[in-house]
């Protein structure tokens, strides 16, 4: 079988399928892990090659891009979530408020959720990241999938955001997108409130209560 020449080096010989980490990396905004090269052949030594001919980019310690590869808005949200740990980790707060399109205030960390108990915490490896320790694991109805990663759904995101002090006008702005863009229901922001702080409670049915206020008028 003829070699994969990426960078001038010889890869992936081994795999029946050449194009296989290119494939993987573009599902993830061009970004791949260790152990995603291995299952196409790599091993680490052979990592280091295209490396150091400027084909691929060590972002996070097991977490690589390529460098030619164009970089979308989420890209960095992308790699630390891989860095993470895809199965223990999901996008949350802030962030997945902005990626939901549920708020326009501009981020400087990324926030993260991971499992309680989870293997890989990632704090000391994961720079302008936000981790957060869930209480419980998330239930299926509250994870979403968003251009390959894992999301909290727009109900939870917005409990999330204001559970850790995101300003309340930004929730209340983010409860109305989310209601009138069809993102969440009612029910759903209900569903989210439990196991709340009696604040965030109030806070979100403030939200609800005015969304159902102002539908109200507009019909009568």
């Amino acid at each position: 079988m003829p070699p994969f020449i990426v960078g001038g080096y010889d890869i992936c010989m081994s795999t029946p399928d050449r194009d296989r980490l290119f494939r993987t990396a573009a599902r993830q905004a061009g970004h791949f892990t260790v152990a995603q090269a291995q299952e196409c052949g790599f091993d680490r030594a052979q990592l280091r090659g295209p490396e150091k001919a400027g084909t691929f980019a060590r972002v996070y310690p097991g977490v690589y891009r390529l460098v030619r590869y164009p970089s979308p808005s989420y890209g960095e949200v992308m790699a630390a979530w891989l860095a993470a740990g895809a199965d223990e980790a999901v996008v949350s707060h802030e962030t997945a408020l902005r990626l939901h399109g549920l708020s326009r205030r501009p981020g400087r960390e990324i926030h993260l959720t991971i499992a309680r108990g989870a293997e890989r915490s990632g704090e000391a490896v994961l720079r302008s990241v936000k981790l957060h320790r869930a209480r419980r694991r998330w239930r299926p109805e509250e994870v979403v999938r968003w251009e390959g990663m894992a999301l909290t759904a727009p109900a939870r995101t917005i409990a999330d955001a204001a559970e850790t002090g995101l300003a309340a006008e930004e929730i209340l702005a983010a409860i109305r997108a989310a209601l009138e863009g069809g993102l969440a229901t009612r029910k759903e922001l209900t569903s989210a409130l439990r196991g709340r702080s009696e604040k965030v409670m109030n806070l979100l049915r403030r939200g609800i209560r005015q969304m159902s206020t102002g539908k109200a008028s507009r019909e009568s």
